[in-house]
């Protein structure tokens, strides 16, 4: 389920080092699993791992995901901080978890779901652009229940669209200095953007369910 960090990652800073990275290369995949997603009520949100050279993206995309969720409503949020579990994010890279597991962390953090994410690239200039997995571990059953990957970047075309779509329909205020672009040039507005993405995803189970 986890993406393979390694070659895909070296493969992207390898593209964006070249400017090749085209419009098929950006974009979100993600599956959620409907039945586990409404079993859970309660979620503790980790500190994102971050691979990027910002040290500050981590704790600012996990905030934006916070906030797009708590507005969402689709189960109760927490941040919880890094000395809440012995592990680190890392020691849970996996399809599923064990029930010894699953009953340590459901006792540890007092929920029954676990997001986890990792930010593995973090650009600001020359245009704004993202790399971003996240996923929800089900406490009751070990298992994924949902996670999301994309890559987002203010340069490709589809993006800039979906990025006008949410500055009309969630920011909704016209006197913004230089309208829509303004989540293109701010950070914090692009984070709330792609925050605002992933959490949609949510909303969309997958194939066949």
């Amino acid at each position: 389920m986890r993406r393979a960090a390694g070659i895909g990652v070296v493969l992207l800073i390898a593209m964006q080092a070249a400017g090749c990275l085209s419009h098929t290369d950006v974009g979100i995949r993600s599956e959620a699993k409907r039945v586990q997603i409404d079993n859970i009520r309660s979620v503790s949100v980790m500190p994102f791992t971050n691979h990027s050279e910002d040290a500050d993206v981590g704790d600012a995309m996990r905030d934006a995901l916070v906030a797009a969720l708590r507005r969402r409503q689709p189960f109760y949020v927490r941040s919880v901080s890094a000395d809440a579990l012995p592990e680190t994010p890392e020691a849970f890279r996996t399809e599923r978890l064990s029930l010894e597991d699953v009953s340590r962390l459901r006792k540890l953090l007092g929920t029954d779901g676990m997001l986890l994410g990792w930010v593995d690239r973090y650009e600001t200039y020359p245009h704004a652009m993202i790399s971003l997995y996240v996923e929800l571990m089900d406490l009751n059953t070990g298992e994924v229940a949902w996670h999301a990957d994309g890559i987002w970047s203010a340069h490709d075309q589809v993006t800039a669209r979906n990025m006008q779509y949410f500055y009309k329909n969630e920011l909704h205020d016209d006197n913004v200095p230089h309208g829509w672009q303004i989540v293109r040039i701010e950070p914090r507005l692009f984070q709330e953007f792609v925050a605002y993405e992933v959490v949609s995803t949510l909303a969309t189970p997958s194939a066949g369910e």
